[in-house]
Order: structure tokens, then C-alpha cells, then sequence
């Protein structure tokens, strides 16, 4: 039986409103998925016979992503 490592990740969403004028609001907003870039390993090899059999060579999940947007309410 082969067991795979676990994966964590560390998600932060910043958002920030700002009045102008009477009738209009401009929210910025920051969003980083995996902010740590903790590596996030994939599955052992599982096929036995294989001389790399249990060793894991590939990774799964995404880098660090960073996205921004603005926003207008009136």
C-alpha cells in the first residue's frame, strides 16, 4: 500500500472600499492562492515492477497565483 503526502495551502484575500463622491464606491481587491508556494507533491509510482516504484516524481496543484480587480458601484 503506498500513501501519498497531504497537501496545504495558504489562501489570503485583501479588500479595500473607497467613497467617491456621494454616490459611487471603488473596492480594490487582492487575492493570492498559495501564498507560502508550498510545493504540493503528487502520488508515488505504484506500478511495482517499475525500477522507480513508491518514488515520487511529479507534482500536482498550481504555483503561487496572484489576481487584482477593481470594482465601480453607483
Amino acid at each position: 500500500m503506498l500513501y501519498a503526502p497531504g497537501t496545504q495551502t495558504v489562501d489570503v484575500s485583501l479588500s479595500r472600499t473607497f467613497p467617491i463622491m456621494t454616490r459611487f464606491l471603488l473596492q480594490f481587491r487582492a487575492d493570492a492562492f498559495n501564498l507560502l508556494n508550498t510545493p504540493q507533491f503528487g502520488f508515488p509510482n505504484a506500478n511495482i515492477g517499475n525500477p522507480s516504484a513508491g518514488r515520487i516524481t511529479s507534482t500536482i496543484g498550481d504555483n503561487r497565483s496572484m489576481q487584482f480587480a477593481l470594482k465601480l458601484d453607483w
